[in-house]
């Protein structure tokens, strides 16, 4: 038997309308960041299909009616709160879909190797994050869905 998580209903329905829009999308996102057949795009395909049923998991074992908005694991539309395992440093990072007008700073597109990187980690996991100025050791301290 699967683990019942509680949302609050306003976060459940975006995780639901979410689900939907990806599904709808999928292939569209696809074919326009991986246009030709490679290993990156088979290894985003299945990425994407992984994301899809843990998050039709999390929807169909969701309870209603608390106040609690911290998802079982980082979802598209998180903010998330790492500590730098190096130096210690807290940064926030808030993880969207390439087309999310609302960037700032903070933003990290899951497509991003910081996005792609924490998205289904839960907190307290440990993530290697492989970046063109190397690789960043992170632990996960909060998540928050908005």
């Amino acid at each position: 038997m699967s683990k019942a998580y509680q949302l609050p209903q306003p976060q459940l329905e975006g995780l639901i309308k979410q689900l939907v829009n990806i599904e709808e999308k999928k292939d569209v996102l696809i074919n326009e960041f991986f246009s030709s057949p490679s290993r990156e795009r088979e290894n985003f395909e299945n990425f994407i299909n992984i994301y899809i049923k843990e998050l039709e998991k999390l929807v169909q074992n969701a309870k209603t009616n608390s106040k609690n908005n911290q998802p079982p694991f980082v979802v598209i539309g998180s903010n998330v709160q790492v500590q730098d395992l190096e130096d210690d440093e807290v940064y926030n990072f808030k993880i969207i879909s390439p087309y999310d007008e609302k960037k700032d700073a903070s933003s990290a597109s899951f497509l991003s190797p910081v996005g792609k990187s924490l998205l289904l980690k839960r907190i307290g996991d440990k993530v290697d994050i492989k970046t063109p100025a190397g690789t960043l050791q992170y632990v996960i301290k909060s998540i928050e869905f908005y």
